[in-house]
């Protein structure tokens, strides 16, 4: 029992998209995005990809809960409509990504690929992160300030503005899957 792939073999995606407390106008870049109502070929299979028709909102204090409960709000919806998903596209409610976001990530072929896109505040550095290794600064991440243009590349941590995961990360993992941790070190710029 239990939900089913899709029946026609094709990759099925679910949009979320926590909207925070200092949210700018969500309406406005829901009604603005390209990712919604859309059908793909996989860049590499060349699999059908269904981005699913409406994507899933939720408004809160705290990323984290938010995130909790847009997860589970997916995973009771596999039993409604009766298949899974295969991947969620995570998008902050005040991104606009490329209408070509979902196959070029997907292309990375990887279990999680994001996008690059930029603190909205000055001084707009890329919300993608390095490790550091020196044993002095446990713990601390350095912002990518130098980066390929158009190329992949690997990161320690990054941003949920626009991410495409892998359904089977969330299925292997415990529940609560996201947790806030302060953290002033992510700051830091390399």
């Amino acid at each position: 029992g239990g939900p089913v792939p899709t029946p026609d073999g094709s990759i099925s995606i679910a949009v979320a998209i926590p909207h925070g407390r200092d949210s700018v106008s969500a309406t406005h870049f829901l009604n603005q995005s390209p990712i919604t109502h859309q059908e793909y070929k996989h860049p590499t299979t060349g699999q059908r990809v269904v981005v699913w028709q409406e994507p899933f909102r939720i408004i809160g204090e705290e990323y984290a809960r938010g995130r909790n409960d847009l997860m589970r709000m997916i995973i009771n919806s596999e039993a409604e409509i009766n298949w899974t998903f295969d991947y969620v596209f995570w998008m902050d409610d005040d991104t606009l990504p490329p209408q070509d976001v979902i196959p070029r990530l997907l292309a990375a072929n990887t279990r999680i690929a994001s996008g690059l896109y930029f603190q909205r505040k000055a001084p707009y550095m890329p919300v993608a992160y390095r490790a550091t290794d020196d044993p002095l600064y446990p713990n601390r991440y350095w912002v990518i300030a130098d980066y390929p243009d158009n190329a992949l590349m690997e990161v320690d941590a990054a941003g949920f503005g626009c991410m495409l995961i892998d359904m089977e990360v969330f299925r292997k993992l415990p529940q609560p899957w996201f947790r806030w941790e302060d953290n002033p070190d992510i700051k830091d710029y390399q």
